[in-house]
């Protein structure tokens, strides 16, 4: 497992080592808590879903749990996965970083409590899986609305189509975060 830091010292690029090939098919970790503690990364998996976009241009977010930090990964196609610093009080307030993530170069981007999330697939038919380390609670959500201009993500140069919760989140200065 290699462990590679971002533009936003507390996220993460968790790349997995090589894929084991037999002829039965193919095996490869996508989860090691004792690898992930080894590199400063302290991560107790309670829950997972599994992501199903039927259309490249999906997006979804931006969306923050606080208290939980997130582990996302894709299983099958690509998309790009953002990580937001919502944290008023850091020197890294409202920049964000990007990851494409696919089932071809077995990427995982580490999103730490306090970031928000959104996601855009970059294929038909892409699964990704967002590990967190905390239940889901509604009275701790956060949405902002993807395209938020104060934020400022860029988003690949394709349509993008959202889910009326997305599309009807509030821009950040109407929020609760």
């Amino acid at each position: 497992m290699k462990v590679t830091k971002t533009e936003l010292p507390e996220v993460y690029i968790i790349g997995y080592g090589d894929r084991n090939s037999t002829n039965r098919g193919t095996s490869l970790s996508v989860f090691d808590k004792g690898a992930l503690a080894d590199c400063g990364i302290s991560f107790d998996m309670v829950s997972a879903k599994l992501y199903h976009s039927d259309k490249a241009g999906t997006v979804y977010g931006i969306h923050l749990q606080k208290g939980c930090a997130k582990i996302v990964y894709c299983t099958k196609g690509r998309g790009m996965d953002y990580a937001v610093d919502l944290r008023r009080s850091s020197p890294n307030y409202l920049k964000w970083v990007s990851v494409e993530i696919s089932a071809e170069n077995s990427r995982q981007l580490y999103i730490p409590d306090g970031f928000g999330h959104a996601f855009v697939s970059l294929e038909d038919n892409t699964e990704n899986i967002m590990c967190c380390d905390r239940a889901f609670s509604a009275c701790e959500r956060v949405r902002i609305r993807f395209d938020d201009p104060t934020v400022g993500i860029i988003y690949p140069d394709i349509a993008l189509t959202a889910a009326p919760h997305d599309l009807d989140a509030p821009l950040l200065g109407e929020s609760s975060e």
